[in-house]
Protein backbone atom coordinates (compact mmCIF):
# COMPACT_ATOMS: atom_id res chain seq x y z
CA UNK A 1 0.00 0.00 0.00
CA UNK A 2 0.83 3.61 -0.60
CA UNK A 3 0.37 6.20 2.04
CA UNK A 4 -1.62 9.01 0.34
CA UNK A 5 -5.08 8.32 1.05
CA UNK A 6 -7.73 6.49 -0.47
CA UNK A 7 -10.44 6.89 -3.84
CA UNK A 8 -14.01 6.39 -2.50
CA UNK A 9 -16.95 5.80 -5.58
CA UNK A 10 -19.76 6.60 -5.49
CA UNK A 11 -22.94 4.26 -6.26
CA UNK A 12 -26.31 3.89 -5.96
CA UNK A 13 -25.83 2.57 -2.31
CA UNK A 14 -22.49 2.40 -1.00
CA UNK A 15 -18.98 3.55 -2.08
CA UNK A 16 -15.99 1.61 -3.31
CA UNK A 17 -13.40 2.17 -1.13
CA UNK A 18 -9.35 1.88 -2.58
CA UNK A 19 -6.38 2.35 -1.35
CA UNK A 20 -4.77 1.53 -4.51
CA UNK A 21 -3.95 -2.14 -3.53
CA UNK A 22 -6.94 -3.13 -2.15
CA UNK A 23 -10.75 -2.53 -2.41
CA UNK A 24 -14.41 -2.99 -1.01
CA UNK A 25 -17.77 -1.82 -0.79
CA UNK A 26 -18.89 -0.26 2.58
CA UNK A 27 -22.56 0.45 2.62
CA UNK A 28 -24.14 4.43 3.08
CA UNK A 29 -23.74 5.43 6.92
CA UNK A 30 -21.50 2.22 8.02
CA UNK A 31 -18.52 4.01 8.48
CA UNK A 32 -19.69 6.84 10.91
CA UNK A 33 -22.38 4.27 12.60
CA UNK A 34 -18.96 2.38 13.32
CA UNK A 35 -16.96 5.30 14.30
CA UNK A 36 -19.68 6.48 16.84
CA UNK A 37 -19.43 3.00 18.87
CA UNK A 38 -15.48 3.43 19.24
CA UNK A 39 -14.43 3.13 22.59
CA UNK A 40 -12.60 6.51 22.02
CA UNK A 41 -10.52 7.00 25.06
CA UNK A 42 -9.06 3.06 24.96
CA UNK A 43 -8.26 3.90 21.06
CA UNK A 44 -6.20 7.30 21.99
CA UNK A 45 -4.78 5.48 24.53
CA UNK A 46 -3.27 2.66 22.21
CA UNK A 47 -2.27 4.96 19.33
CA UNK A 48 -0.36 7.53 22.08
CA UNK A 49 1.47 4.61 23.79
CA UNK A 50 2.32 3.45 20.36
CA UNK A 51 3.99 6.92 19.42
CA UNK A 52 5.48 7.88 22.62
CA UNK A 53 7.48 4.57 22.77
CA UNK A 54 9.02 6.15 19.46
CA UNK A 55 9.85 9.47 21.96
CA UNK A 56 10.83 12.52 19.62
CA UNK A 57 12.26 10.15 16.66
CA UNK A 58 9.26 11.71 14.56
CA UNK A 59 11.11 15.28 14.72
CA UNK A 60 14.28 14.52 13.51
CA UNK A 61 15.12 16.27 10.83
CA UNK A 62 18.35 15.66 9.99
CA UNK A 63 19.77 11.86 10.72
CA UNK A 64 18.17 8.51 11.24
CA UNK A 65 20.93 7.96 13.99
CA UNK A 66 18.50 7.84 16.74
CA UNK A 67 16.59 4.61 14.98
CA UNK A 68 19.59 3.12 14.43
CA UNK A 69 20.89 3.44 18.30
CA UNK A 70 16.95 2.61 20.02
CA UNK A 71 15.51 0.86 17.03
CA UNK A 72 17.83 -0.70 14.51
CA UNK A 73 15.58 -3.77 13.47
CA UNK A 74 13.48 -0.98 11.74
CA UNK A 75 15.71 -0.34 9.63
CA UNK A 76 16.34 -3.83 8.65
CA UNK A 77 12.77 -3.75 7.88
CA UNK A 78 13.05 -0.51 5.71
CA UNK A 79 15.76 -2.62 3.56
CA UNK A 80 13.21 -4.97 2.64
CA UNK A 81 11.05 -2.02 0.90
CA UNK A 82 14.24 -0.71 -0.63
CA UNK A 83 13.80 2.21 1.58
CA UNK A 84 17.37 3.74 3.14
CA UNK A 85 16.26 7.05 4.03
CA UNK A 86 18.86 9.99 5.71
CA UNK A 87 15.64 11.92 6.93
CA UNK A 88 12.52 11.03 8.56
CA UNK A 89 9.89 11.43 5.40
CA UNK A 90 6.49 10.47 5.36
CA UNK A 91 7.27 7.11 3.55
CA UNK A 92 9.16 6.38 6.69
CA UNK A 93 7.02 7.28 9.39
CA UNK A 94 3.97 5.39 7.82
CA UNK A 95 6.69 2.70 8.22
CA UNK A 96 6.43 3.15 11.81
CA UNK A 97 3.36 3.25 12.68
CA UNK A 98 2.29 0.33 10.22
CA UNK A 99 2.17 -1.89 13.46
CA UNK A 100 -0.82 0.37 14.93
CA UNK A 101 -3.13 -1.14 11.90
CA UNK A 102 -4.01 -4.48 14.03
CA UNK A 103 -4.63 -2.53 17.52
CA UNK A 104 -7.02 0.21 15.43
CA UNK A 105 -8.98 -2.52 13.63
CA UNK A 106 -9.65 -4.52 16.76
CA UNK A 107 -10.97 -0.96 17.80
CA UNK A 108 -13.07 -0.57 14.90
CA UNK A 109 -14.52 -3.89 14.78
CA UNK A 110 -18.05 -2.93 16.74
CA UNK A 111 -19.97 -4.97 15.18
CA UNK A 112 -20.67 -3.36 11.86
CA UNK A 113 -17.79 -3.22 9.61
CA UNK A 114 -16.37 -6.83 8.30
CA UNK A 115 -12.65 -7.36 7.65
CA UNK A 116 -11.81 -5.95 4.92
CA UNK A 117 -13.73 -2.35 5.12
CA UNK A 118 -11.53 -2.60 8.98
CA UNK A 119 -8.38 -2.97 6.70
CA UNK A 120 -9.30 0.04 4.49
CA UNK A 121 -10.71 2.60 7.48
CA UNK A 122 -7.52 1.63 9.76
CA UNK A 123 -5.27 2.20 6.94
CA UNK A 124 -7.22 5.76 6.51
CA UNK A 125 -6.33 6.12 9.99
CA UNK A 126 -3.13 5.92 9.64
CA UNK A 127 -2.30 8.18 6.69
CA UNK A 128 -3.69 10.87 8.83
CA UNK A 129 -1.94 10.23 11.36
CA UNK A 130 1.63 10.28 9.39
CA UNK A 131 0.84 13.44 8.01
CA UNK A 132 0.05 14.83 11.18
CA UNK A 133 3.21 13.49 12.49
CA UNK A 134 5.18 15.04 9.84
CA UNK A 135 3.70 18.38 10.56
CA UNK A 136 5.92 21.23 11.95
CA UNK A 137 3.27 21.49 14.82
CA UNK A 138 3.11 17.52 15.49
CA UNK A 139 4.61 17.04 19.35
CA UNK A 140 4.50 13.54 20.71
CA UNK A 141 3.87 14.77 23.93
CA UNK A 142 0.28 16.22 23.16
CA UNK A 143 -1.55 13.68 21.42
CA UNK A 144 -3.98 16.30 20.23
CA UNK A 145 -1.55 17.22 17.70
CA UNK A 146 -1.37 13.98 15.60
CA UNK A 147 -4.48 11.87 16.58
CA UNK A 148 -7.87 12.14 14.18
CA UNK A 149 -9.55 15.34 15.87
CA UNK A 150 -12.96 12.70 15.53
CA UNK A 151 -11.12 10.64 17.80
CA UNK A 152 -10.61 13.36 20.58
CA UNK A 153 -12.74 15.94 20.54
CA UNK A 154 -15.86 15.22 22.32
CA UNK A 155 -17.79 17.98 20.84
CA UNK A 156 -17.44 16.77 17.55
CA UNK A 157 -18.49 13.22 18.37
CA UNK A 158 -21.40 14.16 20.32
CA UNK A 159 -22.22 16.28 17.05
CA UNK A 160 -22.22 13.22 14.56
CA UNK A 161 -23.99 11.18 17.00
CA UNK A 162 -27.29 13.97 17.02
CA UNK A 163 -26.42 13.82 13.02
CA UNK A 164 -27.16 10.60 12.90
CA UNK A 165 -30.17 10.14 15.06
CA UNK A 166 -30.87 13.14 12.85
CA UNK A 167 -32.03 15.55 15.37
CA UNK A 168 -33.14 19.02 13.90
CA UNK A 169 -30.79 21.66 16.37
CA UNK A 170 -27.76 19.58 14.81
CA UNK A 171 -28.49 21.27 11.38
CA UNK A 172 -28.29 25.00 13.40
CA UNK A 173 -24.98 23.62 15.13
CA UNK A 174 -21.71 26.04 14.31
CA UNK A 175 -19.83 22.87 14.18
CA UNK A 176 -22.02 22.01 11.62
CA UNK A 177 -21.07 25.33 10.07
CA UNK A 178 -17.74 24.62 10.20
CA UNK A 179 -17.62 21.25 8.78
CA UNK A 180 -19.45 22.33 5.76
CA UNK A 181 -16.72 24.27 4.83
CA UNK A 182 -14.50 21.34 4.32
CA UNK A 183 -13.39 20.49 0.45
CA UNK A 184 -12.71 17.82 -0.68
CA UNK A 185 -11.51 16.89 -4.13
CA UNK A 186 -14.15 15.32 -6.38
CA UNK A 187 -14.28 14.26 -10.40
CA UNK A 188 -16.06 11.87 -12.86
CA UNK A 189 -14.61 8.61 -13.68
CA UNK A 190 -15.84 5.50 -15.94
CA UNK A 191 -15.94 2.15 -14.63
CA UNK A 192 -15.60 -0.66 -16.97
CA UNK A 193 -18.89 -0.66 -18.18
CA UNK A 194 -18.56 2.61 -19.32
CA UNK A 195 -21.03 3.96 -16.40
CA UNK A 196 -20.19 7.36 -15.14
CA UNK A 197 -19.27 7.56 -10.99
CA UNK A 198 -18.24 10.38 -8.93
CA UNK A 199 -14.41 9.86 -7.16
CA UNK A 200 -13.53 11.53 -4.56
CA UNK A 201 -9.65 11.72 -3.30
CA UNK A 202 -9.68 11.40 0.49
CA UNK A 203 -6.84 12.08 2.87
CA UNK A 204 -8.47 12.23 6.07
CA UNK A 205 -11.36 10.32 8.49
CA UNK A 206 -13.55 13.36 8.49
CA UNK A 207 -13.90 14.10 5.11
CA UNK A 208 -15.16 10.50 4.24
CA UNK A 209 -17.08 10.82 7.48
CA UNK A 210 -18.50 14.23 5.69
CA UNK A 211 -19.52 12.53 2.48
CA UNK A 212 -21.06 9.47 4.32
CA UNK A 213 -22.94 11.63 6.71
CA UNK A 214 -24.73 13.09 3.06
CA UNK A 215 -25.16 10.26 1.80
CA UNK A 216 -27.14 8.89 4.80
CA UNK A 217 -29.39 11.12 4.29
CA UNK A 218 -30.04 10.25 0.61
CA UNK A 219 -31.09 6.51 2.08
CA UNK A 220 -34.35 5.41 3.82
CA UNK A 221 -32.42 4.44 7.37
CA UNK A 222 -32.79 5.99 10.72
CA UNK A 223 -30.32 4.81 13.61
CA UNK A 224 -31.42 4.36 17.01
CA UNK A 225 -30.23 5.12 20.60
CA UNK A 226 -29.56 1.42 22.56
CA UNK A 227 -31.12 2.32 26.36
CA UNK A 228 -29.29 -0.67 27.67
CA UNK A 229 -25.12 0.13 26.18
CA UNK A 230 -25.87 3.62 24.63
CA UNK A 231 -24.49 2.60 21.12
CA UNK A 232 -25.95 3.50 17.80
CA UNK A 233 -27.30 1.15 16.06
CA UNK A 234 -30.19 0.11 13.13
CA UNK A 235 -33.62 -1.30 13.72
CA UNK A 236 -33.86 -4.41 12.49
CA UNK A 237 -37.95 -5.08 12.26
CA UNK A 238 -39.50 -1.69 13.72
CA UNK A 239 -38.03 1.71 13.62
CA UNK A 240 -39.35 1.95 17.83
CA UNK A 241 -36.70 -0.77 18.58
CA UNK A 242 -34.94 0.42 22.13
CA UNK A 243 -32.04 -2.11 22.18
CA UNK A 244 -29.53 -3.25 19.60
CA UNK A 245 -28.67 -6.53 18.64
CA UNK A 246 -24.70 -6.48 19.13
CA UNK A 247 -22.81 -8.29 22.21
CA UNK A 248 -23.72 -6.63 25.26
CA UNK A 249 -20.54 -6.57 27.73
CA UNK A 250 -18.44 -9.17 25.53
CA UNK A 251 -21.27 -11.24 26.09
CA UNK A 252 -22.59 -14.13 23.83
CA UNK A 253 -25.78 -12.22 24.68
CA UNK A 254 -27.06 -9.12 22.62
CA UNK A 255 -28.64 -6.16 24.51
CA UNK A 256 -32.01 -7.20 22.71
CA UNK A 257 -31.60 -10.52 24.30
CA UNK A 258 -30.91 -9.68 27.43
CA UNK A 259 -33.41 -7.12 28.10
CA UNK A 260 -36.30 -8.94 26.30
CA UNK A 261 -35.07 -12.22 28.79
CA UNK A 262 -38.41 -12.57 31.10
CA UNK A 263 -37.67 -10.85 34.51
CA UNK A 264 -37.16 -13.14 37.18
CA UNK A 265 -40.02 -11.07 39.59
CA UNK A 266 -41.88 -8.51 39.94
CA UNK A 267 -39.48 -6.34 41.23
CA UNK A 268 -37.07 -6.58 38.36
CA UNK A 269 -40.18 -5.62 36.12
CA UNK A 270 -41.10 -2.66 37.81
CA UNK A 271 -37.42 -1.47 37.59
CA UNK A 272 -37.02 -2.08 34.09
CA UNK A 273 -40.53 -0.04 33.14
CA UNK A 274 -39.24 3.11 35.08
CA UNK A 275 -35.77 3.30 33.66
CA UNK A 276 -37.05 3.08 30.26
CA UNK A 277 -39.65 5.66 31.22
CA UNK A 278 -37.13 7.95 32.80
CA UNK A 279 -34.46 7.29 29.68
CA UNK A 280 -37.02 8.63 27.11
CA UNK A 281 -38.33 11.40 29.47
CA UNK A 282 -34.87 13.19 29.50
CA UNK A 283 -34.07 12.55 25.80
CA UNK A 284 -36.53 13.72 24.01
CA UNK A 285 -36.11 16.24 21.14
CA UNK A 286 -38.32 18.85 22.96
CA UNK A 287 -37.32 18.23 26.43
CA UNK A 288 -33.79 18.70 25.86
CA UNK A 289 -34.84 21.57 24.02
CA UNK A 290 -36.25 23.22 27.11
CA UNK A 291 -34.01 22.13 29.96
CA UNK A 292 -30.74 21.34 28.14
CA UNK A 293 -29.00 17.82 28.28
CA UNK A 294 -26.73 18.88 31.08
CA UNK A 295 -29.44 18.94 33.65
CA UNK A 296 -31.43 16.23 32.22
CA UNK A 297 -28.09 13.87 31.75
CA UNK A 298 -27.46 15.42 35.71
CA UNK A 299 -31.36 13.53 36.66
CA UNK A 300 -31.45 11.25 35.13
CA UNK A 301 -27.81 9.61 36.48
CA UNK A 302 -29.10 10.61 40.05
CA UNK A 303 -32.24 8.95 40.06
CA UNK A 304 -30.62 5.60 38.54
CA UNK A 305 -28.75 5.33 41.28
CA UNK A 306 -31.52 6.10 43.50
CA UNK A 307 -33.30 3.43 41.72
CA UNK A 308 -30.89 1.12 42.31
CA UNK A 309 -30.18 1.60 46.35
CA UNK A 310 -34.37 1.50 46.51
CA UNK A 311 -34.70 -1.30 44.29
CA UNK A 312 -32.40 -3.31 46.86
CA UNK A 313 -33.82 -2.15 49.92
CA UNK A 314 -37.51 -2.95 49.18
CA UNK A 315 -36.82 -5.92 47.81
CA UNK A 316 -34.89 -7.54 50.78
CA UNK A 317 -38.10 -6.72 52.91
CA UNK A 318 -40.50 -7.80 49.61
CA UNK A 319 -42.28 -4.46 50.04
CA UNK A 320 -43.22 -4.08 46.19
CA UNK A 321 -45.98 -1.45 46.72
CA UNK A 322 -43.62 1.00 49.09
CA UNK A 323 -41.15 0.01 45.67
CA UNK A 324 -43.74 1.09 42.97
CA UNK A 325 -44.87 4.08 45.24
CA UNK A 326 -41.66 5.61 45.07
CA UNK A 327 -41.28 5.37 41.45
CA UNK A 328 -44.52 7.18 41.25
CA UNK A 329 -43.25 9.61 43.40
CA UNK A 330 -40.13 10.39 41.26
CA UNK A 331 -41.43 9.94 37.85
CA UNK A 332 -40.17 12.43 35.80
CA UNK A 333 -43.74 14.13 34.76
CA UNK A 334 -43.92 17.95 33.11
CA UNK A 335 -44.68 18.94 37.17
CA UNK A 336 -41.37 17.26 38.83
CA UNK A 337 -38.93 18.62 35.97
CA UNK A 338 -40.14 21.82 36.23
CA UNK A 339 -39.46 21.52 39.74
CA UNK A 340 -36.09 20.03 39.88
CA UNK A 341 -34.95 22.23 37.32
CA UNK A 342 -35.91 25.30 39.42
CA UNK A 343 -33.55 23.64 42.01
CA UNK A 344 -30.71 22.67 39.63
CA UNK A 345 -30.74 26.78 38.44
CA UNK A 346 -31.27 27.91 41.80
CA UNK A 347 -27.59 26.17 42.64
CA UNK A 348 -25.94 27.30 40.02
Amino acid sequence: MNNNGIILVENKTNFTISSGKDETAIEYGKYALSLTNINYSKMINDIAEFVGDFGNTFQLTDTLSSIQNTHPELLKKYAKYGIFPDRINKETIHLLIEPLQTPLIHHLNNGYLDNKQMELISYLILCELSENIYLESFDWKDHTTYIPSILINKKLRQHIEDILLKKEQSFLSPLQAEMNKIKITASIQLDSNGIAHTTYSIYDTLSYLMLDLQKYFMIQKKVNKCLSCKRLFYPKFRNSEKYCRLPHNDTYLSCDEIMHRKASDDFVIARNNARGYQYNRTHTESTIKKYGEDFLNKQYIDWTIDCTLHYDNYKAVNDLTSFKSWIKSTKFNKVRLEFLYQQYENKI
